[in-house]
């Protein structure tokens, strides 16, 4: 079971590396919507937080994608999801609609695994990026909740 946690770890690191790394991606943004991945998907749905995090912006999309991604890989949350559908077959763009079309353990077990893995990606931000400054550039996002 360690390796399972290890390679979510190392997943969730590998997207906070990239998101420090690419200039298009601002690292405060990233880091505070990384922080609110785990309370989103525990209070509205994984499925109305993915569309959510889709149609806020890059930084926002990008955590969104970060989650989607492990969720379909075949080596990491895929593995513990019993999809009906064969995982490989689906890219990050279409989990929604597959989360859409699954009956309600595959749903479960797919938000539980996004969970934790969530929790990760919150850790390696809170560490490793920059935080917003005091103002805060979050107050203009107009709710933080879908």
């Amino acid at each position: 079971m360690s390796d399972i946690i290890q390679r979510r770890a190392k997943h969730a690191w590998e997207q906070v590396s990239h998101a420090k790394t690419e200039q298009a991606i601002n690292e405060g943004k990233y880091q505070t919507w990384a922080q609110k991945l785990p309370t989103l998907i525990l209070q509205c749905g994984i499925l109305p937080t993915l569309a959510f995090l889709k149609a806020k912006g890059a930084e926002q999309d990008k955590v969104g994608k970060a989650c989607s991604e492990w969720l379909l890989k075949p080596d990491g949350g895929a593995s513990l999801i019993p999809w009906t559908r064969n995982e490989s077959d689906i890219d990050e763009s279409d989990i929604i609609e597959l989360l859409q079309n699954e009956d309600s353990d595959v749903y479960r077990a797919a938000q539980a695994e996004a969970i934790r893995y969530a929790v990760w990606l919150k850790r390696f931000a809170e560490g490793y990026l920059e935080g917003e400054d005091a103002a805060g550039s979050d107050q203009d996002e107009g709710g933080t909740q879908p």
